[in-house]
């Protein structure tokens, strides 16, 4: 299971977040980039064994001040 906490159009800013989730406890967490409407937008991801631990890893990430994070599917 992946959740997608964020997508921003600076790589420095998703940079900085993954920062947070990393001081807050959350491990694992990746940038990755995609092109969408012409432009580089870079998704902050992280990994979860399942949903149920998926739900209260949302929970934290929301906590955090994120929002809620979207389970995604490659």
């Amino acid at each position: 299971v992946l959740l997608q906490v964020a997508s921003y159009a600076s790589r420095d800013n998703a940079t900085r977040a993954l920062g947070q989730l990393s001081s807050a406890g959350i491990a694992g967490a990746s940038i990755s980039d995609i092109v969408s409407g012409g432009r580089t937008l870079w998704r902050l991801r992280v990994p979860a064994p399942d949903h149920a631990s998926a739900s209260e890893l949302a929970g934290r990430i929301a906590g955090l001040g994120f929002g809620a994070p979207q389970i995604v599917k490659d």
